[in-house]
């Protein structure tokens, strides 16, 4: 009969090796924190759009948007039947 014992050292033993060591945050290297890598800037904001009718007056930047109207940003979504948009920055 096979003893279990060799088996239950091979799951223990990493385990064992780490003990101490602070596991690694999701998708870094093991053996670094996330202190170790700088955080990069949030990207810009972009919005996408979707509509039946699209008018744009170069003029002042405007875009009028009409009939089943969808804004798009990464965190939020925004339909609706009309919007007028300010496409001016400062």
């Amino acid at each position: 009969m096979k003893s279990a014992l060799p088996a239950l050292l091979l799951l223990l033993l990493p385990a064992a090796l780490c003990l101490g060591a602070e596991p690694a945050p999701a998708g870094l290297p093991a053996g670094t924190t996330g202190q170790d890598y700088p955080l990069p800037e949030a990207p810009a904001t972009r919005v996408t759009y979707a509509a039946d009718h699209f008018e744009y007056d170069e003029s002042s930047a405007v875009m009028h948007l009409k009939g089943r109207v969808l804004l798009k940003e990464s965190t939020w979504t925004v339909r609706g039947e009309e919007f007028w948009i300010n496409g001016e920055t400062h």
